[in-house]
């Protein structure tokens, strides 16, 4: 992920927790408290869409408008690009800043409503690095890796069931032939 210093001043801020099949987003002005969005949105390009047409009727052009999300597992790329790609301003941040930031202000409850809040809210007090998503070359070479590693660890779990297998006292061969 490639990062640049914020040098802009933003009009609106959205905060938005990221899941496994959706996501919540709260948004906020510089002088308003964050506001929950009604509904959550689906990880989708039909949700994406959604809720790009959403940031787009607040009235802010995208540059002026901060999105902050964390960076939870891979579940955030795909909206980080849709995001980025429609103009908005992006910030991913780990999640351990947004857990602290939330402590620092003694948030003891945990939901994801909150948590879009609490981005929100993090994205206007400490503006957090601006972002652009990795490009399309390093998602593919990504998945070819992990397909790789994969492919080491069954070659690795297959051999250790045939090492296993030869020191029994009767070896089914069929079982041996489809392990070798």
């Amino acid at each position: 992920m490639v990062t640049q210093n914020p040098s802009f001043t933003f009009e609106r801020f959205t905060g938005v927790d990221i899941a496994y099949k959706d996501f919540t987003a709260a948004t906020k002005t510089c002088t308003t408290k964050p506001l929950v969005v009604k509904d959550s949105f689906a990880q989708t390009r039909e949700g994406f869409d959604k809720f790009i047409k959403y940031l787009h009727s607040s009235g802010t052009i995208p540059d002026k408008h901060l999105v902050v999300m964390e960076a939870t597992g891979n579940y955030w790329i795909a909206l980080a690009i849709a995001l980025y790609e429609a103009g908005f301003v992006l910030s991913v941040v780990n999640p351990a800043q947004a857990h602290y930031f939330a402590k620092a202000q003694l948030k003891r409850a945990k939901n994801d409503k909150l948590d879009a809040q609490t981005l929100c809210e993090l994205g206007q007090a400490l503006t957090p690095t601006r972002c652009t998503p990795p490009p399309q070359i390093y998602h593919e070479f990504r998945q070819r890796l992990t397909q790789h590693d994969n492919l080491l660890r069954l070659r690795t779990q297959v051999e250790n069931q045939l090492h296993a297998m030869s020191v029994h006292p009767v070896i089914v061969e069929s079982v041996k032939q489809q392990l070798s």
